[in-house]
């Protein structure tokens, strides 16, 4: 048999699995361990798993392969495998890590299977020294194509490989193009005389031609052991032979196609004896075992070494360690790139490893040895790795890490490191430091290395700190770092590399400048080269998707015939700066007025559509804005579609949405994410719904929102106004028609959405009446009824889903709210003063309402805590609380969204004004503060004050206890008229409740 001709002296095995390209080894997710005798723990548990090996083979098995699909093809001497008969040839389909089915690959062969090669489309490639391969002639090699896991089809590779005493295929490669290369002793292939290597070009699964790689390589009575395959497509082969082609080489050589019939050999220098075994590294080194102890120059290698190719005819060599202190007869490549090494040796750079051992290569120069849990009884004869990281070893063995196992057997790392969170894609602008991270779950010690596109980073001073930390830090980054980043996590169970996280650092010019004062020419990179238009910067950023921020100093902007300024997506427009500032917190939009003005155009103000990223406009006041009459879009001063906006600190004012157009005078939101804060909308309107019944009011002066989330946070909303209903007509014939509906929302209309409304004024605001119904006229004694009036002159709701919290309605037609549907919620608010007796009214459908003081209410709609008492306005043209109203501590805690900590004037949203009852409900960020009805808390003055600080403490205790002495008035604190003991537990609680 082959094994006997050609094996007796190195006791080599057949299988050398072929370096695989870098590519493959990304895609491979394997858990790998690195673990002496003894280092298990209970989580990671490295062991040989013998379920494959009972009753495994009943002769050695010296080849295997594994297929696309994870299942394994185990070749050899044996005839039964698993308890089938199989004639040296079987497949085995793992069922889960220790159990697993086999089955025949048909008739098998004939004879020893050596060598095993699976190509792109799932066939095998068998080579050896069998005649017949299911059932057909098939000289040395042949194709099985599996067509399931039970059943395939063999045929022969032509001719095959010539007969002879010795001959024989002992092993195979593919090649990048698909080409398989048969390696062995043999003199003629497909006919060919070739010289131990030859080409295989399939031209169908059943049929191809043979070439004889430029003359092969050759040697009296030698033969070539073991092929790899290069990164570039070139091969390296190794063996007893002393000529490659024509070139003088020394047992080791490299091959170079140039087609598939002509290719050049080039020496890979000296190696001082027989090589048993090549394997490509992912970086294109080659790792060399075998019987030599020394290479080029007398360098001692033990049996094992490293081939660095500097070009295609030079290298060098280096060692690996001590090597080990036998043969080296197998070699395995695991996907971090560690390789298993097996051999009939004792020992493994310096590390006792009985015939099996771990090397780990930190650079191509140095490296680490480790030996598996327990070691074989008998060297390895074939190695192949599973798709989950797990080794199998086939052999002529009988027991394994003490336990029976027959000629096959598996070896399992144990329990892989978990990743809780991987890298995220990051976007950052150069010189913006940025973190990414990984979390990893597993036993101690964890290590990690970061990469970058599949290269491993290092700590650089002032540049990348963390490289083998969870966390890396990349500091004042430039373009040049972009790329995918994972991290590749080990402890002694094994390896995992996280999912990549695509990291872009962009030149951001991350700010453009506008100021109207500039002169004409700048760039915009400065308030020194700002641009003179507000137009420009938006052009600009129209090519700049790196821009964040646009600064626009004080002055008025309009853009004449150019139409609506257009927001670009995910930037934010802020105005208010003097044009001296360097941060935007420094800009006051009160005193630098920032004025984006509608000069008369009928078009929007400002516009955004169609944008998932989220813009901002902020610090402006938005102005004198039309829509033309009976438009199909709304939004006279900012119109948002399809879009995702924040205003904030702006006043929207002067807006008008023409005649029967959507409304929105001041804002229109149709299937967007809107959210206003700190803005005043005042004198926005909508237009009348023109000369007939058919032409509706348009909806929401200050803000329509259709189809729409929208947040309300501190605004202001005063004195804007709806148009009236249409007027009827006489249609020939026909009955007259009626007048049209009145308008509704003058503050803000709400249609099939959700919104938010917190801390905000509503005062002032006016919906037009119905319109006036036609008739009698053509002879009809019938005249039609006059449209009915407005409704919601603070808010009107067409269906939606509405939260309002601590706001104030005053002297608003048309009632505070209207509208139909059960979807909205009131909560701790005023409604007062709007309309007589129309506070809130709703056509169908029963809000919520609850602790809220509401004017004339009747109860109709239920409610908790609802009250009907005069609020006590503070009496001075505003709409605070005065110190006896019976809205201070009356409210809801719990209804108060949370974050919400301020009132509409910016103080504290939860004061405790001792003197007054609590009626309301504690909890929530209050606490037992418990919040006032209304957009503003009542804050004071403080009982127990005497230094008017603001608040009661120990600097108070002096000046009170003087005067409590001395039975002044300014001691009775808590107001019975009289100074007494009563006073001194009234100061103290309020001392602890800070007033």
């Amino acid at each position: 048999m082959l094994l006997r001709l050609i094996g007796r002296r190195t006791n080599p095995a057949s299988f050398v699995r072929r370096g695989m390209p870098s590519w493959l080894f990304a895609a491979l997710v394997l858990v790998l361990t690195l673990f002496t005798p003894g280092a298990a723990t209970a989580q990671c548990a490295p062991r040989w798993l013998t379920g494959i090996g009972n009753p495994g083979t009943d002769g050695t098995v010296t080849a295997l392969a594994v297929l696309p699909d994870g299942d394994l093809i185990v070749g050899g001497t044996f005839s039964t495998a698993g308890d089938i008969a199989a004639n040296r040839i079987a497949r085995y389909h793992p069922t889960s890590t220790n159990t697993g089915t086999w089955s025949a690959l048909g008739e098998g062969v004939d004879d020893t299977v050596a060598a095993l090669a699976v190509l792109p489309d799932g066939d095998v490639i068998v080579g050896g020294a069998f005649s017949q391969a299911g059932g057909i002639a098939a000289s040395m090699v042949a194709r099985f194509h599996p067509t399931s896991a039970t059943t395939g089809t063999w045929s022969a590779m032509g001719s095959g490989i010539g007969t002879g005493f010795g001959n024989g295929v002992a092993a195979l490669a593919v090649l990048p193009d698909g080409d398989v290369v048969a390696a062995g002793r043999f003199t003629v292939a497909g006919g060919l005389a070739v010289n131990n290597i030859a080409r295989y070009r399939p031209t169908s699964p059943t049929a191809g031609t043979w070439s004889n790689m430029s003359g092969g390589l050759r040697s009296q009575g030698g033969m070539v052991y073991t092929v790899a395959v290069l990164p570039d497509g070139d091969l390296v082969a190794g063996g007893d032979f002393y000529v490659a082609g024509t070139v003088q080489v020394s047992r080791v050589a490299r091959y170079h196609p140039t087609s598939p019939t002509i290719g050049t050999w080039y020496a890979m220098g000296y190696v001082n004896d027989t090589p048993f075994r090549m394997l490509t590294l992912p970086d294109g080194d080659v790792i060399v075992g075998g019987v030599f102890t020394s290479t080029v120059g007398g360098l001692p290698v033990n049996h094992i070494a490293r081939y660095h190719p500097t070009s295609v005819s030079t290298g060098t060599w280096s060692a690996l360690g001590s090597g080990t202190d036998h043969w080296v007869t197998r070699l395995a490549l695991l996907a971090d790139g560690d390789v298993i090494v097996g051999g009939l040796f004792n020992s493994a750079g310096g590390v006792p490893a009985t015939r099996i051992a771990r090397y780990h290569a930190a650079s191509p120069t140095t490296g680490d040895w480790f030996p598996l849990v327990t070691g074989l009884d008998s060297a390895a004869e074939a190695f192949a790795v599973l798709p989950d990281g797990d080794l199998i070893a086939g052999g002529f063995f009988t027991a394994i890490g003490g336990a029976s196992a027959r000629s096959i057997a598996r070896y399992s790392w144990g329990s892989a490191i978990s990743l809780n969170e991987h890298p995220s894609d990051s976007a950052v602008c150069v010189g913006e430091d940025l973190e990414i991270h990984v979390v990893a779950i597993g036993s101690d010690p964890i290590t990690y290395r970061w990469r970058r596109d599949g290269h491993t980073l290092s700590d650089q001073a002032g540049h990348i700190a963390g490289a083998t930390t969870p966390s890396l830090n990349i500091i004042n980054p430039v373009p040049a770092d972009s790329g995918e980043y994972d991290c590749v996590v080990t402890n002694q169970c094994g390896t995992v590399v996280s999912n990549p996280g695509t990291v872009t650092i962009v030149p951001c010019g991350t700010v453009v400048y506008v100021n109207g004062s500039a002169p004409g020419g700048g760039d915009g990179s400065s308030w020194d080269a700002a641009f003179n238009t507000l137009q420009s910067a938006l052009d600009w950023a129209k090519t700049h998707p790196s821009l964040r921020e646009i600064w626009v100093a004080r002055g008025t902007y309009a853009n004449g015939a150019r139409g609506a300024f257009v927001l670009p997506c995910g930037v934010g427009v802020l105005g208010g700066f003097a044009g001296t500032e360097s941060t935007s917190d420094q800009r006051d939009w009160v005193l630098n007025p920032t004025v984006l003005a509608g000069d008369g155009i009928s078009a929007p103000v400002v516009l955004i559509e169609n944008c998932a990223m989220p813009a901002t406009l902020s610090g402006v006041t938005v102005r004198g804005g039309q829509t033309p009459p009976f438009s199909e879009n709304g939004g006279a001063g900012v119109r948002v579609h399809d879009s995702t906006l924040t205003i904030s600190d702006c006043v929207i004012s002067g807006n008008i949405a023409g005649v029967a157009s959507p409304g929105g005078g001041g804002v229109y939101a149709w299937r967007s994410v809107l959210r206003l804060e700190r803005c005043e909308l005042r004198g926005n309107s909508t237009d009348s719904g023109g000369s007939s019944y058919y032409d509706p009011p348009s909806s929401g002066a200050a803000l329509n929102s259709v189809d729409s989330d929208i947040t309300v946070l501190e605004c202001v909303f005063r004195d804007n106004t709806t148009g009236r209903g249409g007027d009827g007509y006489c249609e020939p014939n026909q009955t007259s028609l009626p007048g049209g509906d009145g308008g509704s929302g003058a503050g803000i209309a709400i249609r099939n959405g959700s919104a938010t409304i917190v801390n905000c004024l509503f005062v002032g605001n006016s919906v037009g009446g119905g319109g006036t119904g036609a008739g009698p006229c053509f002879n009809n004694n019938y005249r039609a009824p006059d449209g009915s009036p407005g409704r919601g002159g603070g808010i009107y709701n067409a269906g939606s889903d509405i939260n309002i919290v601590n706001c104030t309605f005053a002297y608003n037609s048309g009632g505070a709210i209207g509208g139909y549907g059960s979807g909205l919620i009131l909560s701790n608010s005023i409604l007062w003063y709007n309309d007589g007796s129309q506070q809130f009214t709703f056509s169908s459908g029963t809000p919520t309402v609850g602790y809220s003081c509401i004017q004339n209410w009747t109860g109709s709609y239920g409610g908790v805590g609802v009250i009907a008492s005069n609020p006590l306005f503070d009496g001075a043209g505003g709409y605070g609380l005065s110190a006896a109203s019976p809205c201070i501590d009356a409210g809801n805690n719990t209804a108060v969204p949370a974050g919400v900590l301020a009132d509409l004037a910016g103080d504290s949203r939860f004061f405790n004004v001792l003197a007054a009852p609590d009626t309301g409900v504690p909890g929530g960020a209050g606490g037992a503060s418990i919040v006032d009805m209304g957009a503003y808390e009542h804050g004071g003055p403080c009982p127990g004050d005497f230094n008017g600080d603001g608040g009661v403490d120990g600097s108070d205790v002096g000046a009170f206890f003087i005067d409590w002495e001395l039975g002044a008035s300014a001691a009775d604190v808590n107001g019975d008229g009289g100074v007494d003991g009563g006073d001194v537990q009234f100061f103290f609680q309020a001392w602890e409740a800070g007033c």
